[in-house]
């Protein structure tokens, strides 16, 4: 019986296939996911990861900067002073969703065009950097429409970038504590995300 059960269980062992190493493959590609899923980047997110994950290291430190916001009715202006820029983000449901501007206003300059006034008088003419941009750029203007509010909001926050494959992914603060995640791309994808720092 003992032999029986030593030949069952050798027999059993030739049965089994034959384990062959595993290949090892080159290192991930820079910037690729399984590579920033495990390196440690030279920058941390002002977010913290744990905020919102990110398949990508940040370019820089994250930047203090002056931020202005403005509503309008389908969308929202941002200025961002450390780049001299103004990011557009759109809310009609037509890509790009998002687009940088340079702020071209300079001190001097009218803050409004006299006589412009909105509908009803219920809607404002956005004033400087933002009104400048808002008139002269026709597709701008037809696809924000009016300012719901007749000042932006002035605040301190952070900007952050990161360099991918597709393009710049771009970072900044919002006046209500939440994060702006702009995606690189001819669709331009926006996100709004809660900072829990």
């Amino acid at each position: 019986m003992r032999v029986t059960r030593l030949l069952i269980l050798s027999l059993a062992l030739l049965a089994l296939p034959v384990l062959q190493p595993l290949a090892v493959s080159a290192s991930p590609a820079p910037g690729s996911p399984a590579d920033t899923a495990q390196a440690v980047c030279q920058y941390d997110w002002f977010f913290g990861v744990q905020a919102r994950p990110v398949d990508a290291c940040p370019s820089t430190p994250p930047i203090s900067t002056d931020l202005a916001r403005l509503e309008f009715e389908r969308g929202e202006m941002i200025w961002v002073q450390a780049e001299q820029a103004i990011y557009v983000l759109f809310r009609d449901f037509r890509a790009p969703y998002w687009a940088s501007y340079p702020d071209t206003f300079l001190e001097g300059m009218p803050e409004r065009e006299a006589g412009l006034v909105g509908p009803l008088g219920l809607w404002q003419q956005p004033r400087r950097g933002f009104g400048l941009l808002w008139r002269q750029d026709a597709a701008v203007s037809a696809r924000l429409g009016w300012a719901l509010e007749e000042w932006e909001a002035s605040y301190e926050g952070w900007l952050q970038k990161a360099e991918t494959p597709e393009g710049t992914l771009v970072f900044f603060m919002r006046d209500d504590n939440k994060v702006y995640q702009l995606h690189p791309g001819p669709e331009g994808i926006w996100e709004l995300f809660t900072f829990l720092g």
